[in-house]
């Protein structure tokens, strides 16, 4: 396996347990429900400690080019069955993420958010044009759940937090920067 690429080092994936923490405390039992129903309790993993030593070794068996674990001619990859074990929920295993190629990610942001594409164009500018920065997610989130008027849960909070969620544990692409394609997996997930 060729170790020459540069891959993502450990140490500069900082996850923000504290904000994930605090936001979760601030949705209400309605939209702490509704994410439930589609991540389990995935969010407690945020205070759970890291054995970055563990997360290291396995690293070094990572081959990036073929997206595997290579030990010793062995290979082994995470199938969606056990990401749905990580997360406590069944997953179906067809039709997962079909990506639509005429949608921008501005566009599946701003769905996703409930925002305009202008405010998202803007947000992008800063995070290099196909990624947002997790502090400026994480403040539309703590913004959206505070002002929760309705009975239902409150959609572009809590889609916020899915892709906080998935941009900072289960795919993590930067420590201030969340992948803008992910909005497309989230808007999937919730039509499950």
């Amino acid at each position: 396996m060729d170790r020459s690429h540069p891959c993502l080092r450990l140490d500069d994936v900082i996850m923000p347990s504290a904000d994930i923490t605090r936001l979760w405390n601030t949705f209400r039992p309605v939209d702490r429900a509704f994410l439930r129903l589609i991540i389990g309790d995935l969010p407690l993993l945020a205070d759970s400690p890291i054995d970055w030593n563990l997360l290291e070794a396995a690293i070094s068996y990572w081959d990036i080019q073929r997206a595997v674990f290579s030990f010793q001619g062995s290979e082994l990859v995470p199938t969606v069955e056990e990401y749905a074990v990580l997360i406590q929920r069944p997953a179906p295993t067809f039709d997962i993420v079909v990506p639509n190629q005429f949608a921008t990610i501005q566009s599946r942001l701003a769905i996703l958010l409930d925002l305009h594409d202008e405010e998202i164009r803007l947000e992008l500018q800063h995070g290099r044009e196909h990624s947002i920065r997790t502090k400026w997610l994480i403040d539309f989130i703590q913004a959206r759940s505070l002002n929760a008027r309705a009975e239902s849960y409150q959609r572009d909070a809590c889609h916020g937090f899915l892709l906080l969620i998935f941009g900072t544990i289960l795919f993590p692409h930067s420590s201030n920067l969340i992948d803008g394609t992910l909005a497309q997996v989230v808007l999937q997930v919730d039509s499950l």
